[in-house]
């Protein structure tokens, strides 16, 4: 690979950005006190993956002349975040990389091996190297997955005597004849790890002997099943086995830069206080311990906005002690250095003692205490946060008040759930059913739920007695077929769907644009300021019964009692937009084409923004087509209308089509969109073939007809929105027509057909109705062309990290994960019921909730198998479908879910500060939903002064704002992450009346403000009583908070020390 351009890496990068990269490179790598270990704990959503970027390619440029290898390894909590940030983290990509995303740290004897005459781990000039903690150091007595013990097996076929009973040894729970089957292909094995091991496991005496005696005991055969013995001394043996490689791997590494993102939730691993032989322990230590091919220390650099607890009184969380978790972070920071940690608490024992004496009115140097903390701090850590950027300094978050009301049926809710509980012998079901409604139906993984099943099948008259009891507090799978309603059945649900479905969100099949073209209309009007919702839960059912509910009634009031039940839509109601071609009948379909038609004549020179300032849009292209057709046509009123100028006027138009029908009808499904291929073909040829001088006059309401086509039509709009990626024309056209037919799908679902017929009407009823005019309608209505030119711009962003990449790639990512999102992939949760026969016996059934209007965060269940979590969160950050997100923990930490969505609900209250800040850094991100909205609202002028042909609209809002910023002089997080204006990070917290959530939320608030003060102190609970009850003025409280932002750090200061 070729040095990285650090400048044009660094570039990107805003100025507090690049001071912490220059603060964090100096103190890991030149700085002559440095401890080699660094933090950046800026607040969440402020881009410390990109920090890490930064970091890299320095390190990467400092170590270049004088290092023939290089390893970078990064270590996050789990895939998606690997998979999420990996491709931020690689500043290049050539065939001289060797890069390896491995899932567990013994997988990389073989994820770097050389590869049909590629580099290995010793060959590759830089190697990035990715695992995560949970399955890569805590091996347990555990036989591990079935790739790991083939790479174990051809590590150790040459060494045991006995191959066979190797092989039977580590075949674990897979079939006999598939295990053999995949062990007839060897693996690539890296030549460096394979020696290591080999010597390791033969050195080990003890460890050989047991190995080579477990297999001649038991393993010598392959019986249908080994006993309990012979399984346990498998695993142990196997568990041991996969330590000692995963100890060679740590050795083969030679890491220069290691990096644990997130790495609060695997810090266990970085505490090398205790005396832990823990092979997980000191597994980690190895690693942090680890040397370089110069045998210098490794470089560590630790990521986390929370990165030790915050200050809590909750009784339940004594565990968390914050004095503790910090002092422990710092050790380790500091290298357990002892003089330097006996520095640092002394100088935070004195801030304190100076905080005590101004709390007691007694002259104090809290001043001058906080600066020597901050100094000896800043050695070690930086932090930048949001909040002093903020005109309010509110940090952009605006608290939205969610008024709960308890109803009957909530209660009947409760009375049901209690008597459910207490008939399998639960406790009671008051904080479950605070969460959600219809428990009986949606506590799958319960213990409670094991009870309930046992209890169906040994004494069911207990569970129907109260189902007769209360027959309106369960759902009925029947009348759920028939699309009866939903009742919310709890408060805190009723208030959602309140918000979102009784307020038409329901009638959008994508979020309004941030920056209109022109005015939002139909089911559009009136909806310009919606958001996407993100919802946490400390409850696993509650993502359940949420997105179900939700999706189930905005499903239901789509269909407007147009199906007669609720299972297999698609064959209630058939696409309405197909092509046909039936002996016989001919091909009289050619209109659907409007909907296709990558016309570039029509998206260049009738783009929107190319009208005049406060002209009227429509009209003005109208006019324009108006003139376009005067060229083509000639004036005569004695010839008949022809219909056929419907479809034919963008060819005559715009002959150069002709050459793109007849390569698109030859083309592959993977190059260009092809609905009904079977059919498609004809139809182009039959548009590539007619004669112009053949078409009559044309008919009344083309010009309608084709600004319709201009404004609306996807595949129009889609090689509008490609015009900046710098394609060729046919590259353009044929990118276009794959977004084109994603909206094809989108509006041949069952449920879109008929919410079209409930917005304008029936299309069987006048073929000027027809479902392909509904279409450009409703596009048209929606702003589809500025949905999709705003999400285009940060498809490309997330996408065109590389300096080398060219954009003919970058666009083929942007267009696979537009079109993955555009047509809702319904995943389903399931209900079940426990339905009594005519006998009294309990059946358990199941119905499959589809789940579009509202999704769980993970990987989902469909008809088709199983959703990645990954696709999951690539649809909520589109502008399509699902509009709610709801996640437990597994979503709070490390994910961006910001590009449409600045809402987030906090439906049961995390237990510490830590989790409130994390769940809201989710969507309080670099270019997040309120952030734009803001930005457009004042730079759209200046912005589309600028504008032309294939400019990036987005980009040139953003220079605009921040030329303004940095004239202003305001904070570098403006205008990126903060933006003045009316849009805000809302945090809803739907608490109960009367209940403990509301004092609980309170408590909460005051211990995130406090931390800041008292940051780093033992006995905070008394210092903050203090505090509070001296009365000292919250701007004085503000000076005193510890801020650990870098200052600038000149280049020339690095060069110096360096030398």
């Amino acid at each position: 690979m070729k040095r990285p351009d650090v400048e044009a890496i660094l570039r990107p990068l805003k100025p507090f950005q690049r001071r912490t990269v220059d603060h964090a490179f100096l103190r890991l790598f030149t700085a002559p006190d440095s401890t080699h270990r660094f933090l950046v704990a800026d607040e969440v959503g402020l881009g410390k993956t990109l920090v890490a970027r930064g970091v890299i390619a320095r390190a990467i440029d400092h170590l270049w002349d004088r290092s023939d290898r290089i390893d970078v390894v990064y270590i996050c909590s789990n895939q998606s975040i690997a998979r999420s940030n990996l491709p931020k983290l690689r500043v290049e990509a050539d065939a001289q990389q060797s890069v390896a995303l491995a899932t567990r740290l013994t997988m990389l004897a073989t994820e770097l091996a050389p590869r049909q005459g590629g580099r290995g781990l010793g060959e590759g000039r830089v190697n990035f190297i990715s695992f995560t903690p949970g399955t890569s150091f805590n091996m347990g007595h555990s036989g591990g997955m079935e790739r790991e013990r083939r790479v174990l097996y051809w590590l150790l076929v040459d060494v045991v005597s006995r191959r066979e009973g190797l092989a039977n040894l580590l075949q674990g729970w897979v079939g006999r004849d598939r295990w053999l089957d995949l062990l007839g292909t060897p693996l690539p094995l890296e030549p460096g790890i394979r020696q290591r091991f080999q010597a390791a496991v033969i050195g080990d005496h003890a460890l050989f002997e047991r190995l080579e005696a477990v297999i001649e005991r038991w393993f010598l055969e392959a019986p249908e099943e080994y006993g309990v013995e012979a399984r346990q001394a498998r695993n142990q043996v196997t568990g041991e086995l996969r330590q000692r490689l995963a100890e060679c791997c740590v050795e083969a590494l030679q890491p220069d830069l290691v990096i644990l993102d997130e790495f609060q939730r695997f810090k266990a691993l970085i505490n090398q206080d205790a005396d832990d032989d823990d092979p997980a322990t000191e597994l980690a230590r190895h690693l942090f311990t680890a040397t370089n091919q110069h045998n210098e220390p490794v470089r560590t650099l630790l990521l986390s906005a929370t990165p030790y607890k915050l200050y809590t009184t909750d009784a339940e969380l004594d565990t968390d002690d914050h004095y503790q978790d910090f002092h422990a972070t710092t050790r380790f920071l500091l290298g357990y250095d002892g003089e330097r940690v006996a520095t640092l608490d002394s100088q935070l024992s004195r801030f304190s003692q100076q905080l005590k004496r101004a709390a007691t009115g007694i002259p104090t140097e809290v001043r001058a205490a906080k600066v020597a903390v901050e100094a000896s701090l800043r050695a070690i850590m930086a932090r930048t946060e949001r909040v002093a950027a903020s005109e309010e300094h509110d940090g952009m978050m605006r608290e939205a008040s969610v008024a709960l009301s308890v109803e009957p049926a909530d209660v009947r809710q409760y009375l049901a759930a209690d008597a459910w509980f207490r008939a399998v012998g639960a406790s009671d079901p008051m904080v479950y059913w605070k969460a959600g409604p219809y428990l009986p139906h949606f506590m799958q993984g319960y213990r409670v739920n094991d009870r309930v099943e046992e209890t169906a099948l040994l004494q069911p008259e207990k569970l129907t007695a109260v189902q007769r009891r209360y027959p309106e507090a369960f759902l009925e799978r029947s009348e759920l077929s028939r699309w009866r309603e939903m009742d919310p059945g709890n408060a805190k649900l009723r208030a959602v769907v309140s918000e979102l479905l009784d307020t038409g969100l329901w009638r959008l099949l994508w979020m309004p644009p941030s920056l209109p073209y022109w005015n939002l209309g139909g089911p559009f009007q009136g909806q310009e300021d919606r958001t996407k919702s993100l919802l946490f839960s400390a409850w696993n059912f509650v993502p359940d019964v949420v997105s179900g509910v939700l999706s189930y009634e905005a499903e239901r009031r789509m269909m407007g009692e147009a199906l007669a039940h609720y299972e297999d839509p698609a064959s209630q109601r058939r696409p309405l937009l197909r092509f046909t071609d039936q002996e016989g009948v001919g091909r009289s379909r050619h209109r659907l084409l409007l909907l296709l038609v990558p016309s570039l004549r029509f998206a260049d020179e009738l783009h929107p923004l190319a009208a005049p300032e406060g002209s009227d849009v429509r009209a003005w292209v109208g006019e324009r087509i108006e003139a376009m057709l005067a060229e083509v046509t000639e004036a005569t009123s004695e010839e008949a209308e022809d219909p056929r100028w419907e479809y034919m006027a963008p060819v005559v138009l715009e002959p150069e089509l002709r050459a793109f029908f007849r390569y698109w009808a030859q083309a592959s499904d993977q190059d260009t969109g092809k609905p009904n291929p079977e059919a498609l073909p004809h139809y182009l040829d039959d548009l590539a073939n007619l004669d112009p001088g053949e078409l009559g006059r044309p008919p009344a309401g083309l010009v309608e007809l084709l600004t319709d086509v201009a404004l609306g039509a996807p595949g129009v709009v889609a090689a509008r929105t490609l015009a900046s990626a710098g394609l060729g024309e046919r590259q353009r056209r044929a990118r276009a027509t794959q977004i084109a037919h994603a909206f094809w799908n989108l509006f041949n679902r069952p449920a879109v057909i008929c919410l079209l017929d409930q917005i304008y009407g029936d299309a069987r009823q006048s073929s000027d109705n027809a479902h392909w005019r509904r279409v450009l309608r409703y596009t048209v209505d929606g702003n589809l062309q500025a949905v999709l030119d705003e999400a285009w711009h940060l498809y490309w962003e997330q996408f065109g990290w590389s300096e080398s990449e060219p954009p003919e790639e970058v666009a083929r990512r942007c267009v696979q994960e537009l079109v993955a999102t555009i047509e809702p992939r319904p995943s389903r949760v399931h209900a079940q019921f426990h339905e009594a026969d005519h006998q009294g016996r309990l059946t358990t059934e199941t119905l499959r909730i589809r789940t579009t209007f509202a999704q769980r965060f993970g990987d989902v269940r469909t008809e088709q198998g199983v959703i990645s979590q990954d696709a999951v969160r690539s649809a909520f950050n589109s502008p399509f479908r699902p509009f709610v997100l709801t996640s437990t923990s597994v979503g709070q930490e490390g994910l961006d879910f910001h590009p449409w969505c600045h809402r987030l609900i906090h439906w049961n209250l995390p237990g510490n500060p830590v989790d409130l800040e994390q769940r809201e850094g989710r969507v309080h991100r670099y270019k997040g939903h309120a952030v734009r909205r803001n930005v457009a609202g004042y730079y759209a002028d200046a912005a589309r002064a600028r504008w032309a042909p294939s400019a990036d609209l987005w980009r040139l809002l953003f220079t605009a704002a921040d030329f303004a910023a940095r004239e202003a002089g305001q904070d570098d997080l403006v205008p990126y992450w903060v933006a003045p204006g009316p849009s805000k990070v809302e945090r809803h917290v739907p608490t109960l009346p009367y209940t403990r959530e509301v004092e609980a939320f309170r408590r909460l608030r005051r211990q995130l403000a406090a931390y800041r003060v008292v940051f780093g102190q033992p006995r905070q609970e008394e210092l903050l009583a203090m505090l509070d009850q001296a009365g000292i003025p919250d701007d004085q409280l503000s000076e005193w908070m510890i801020r650990l932002a870098p200052g600038d750090y000149k280049r020339e200061t690095h060069d110096d020390v360096s030398a």
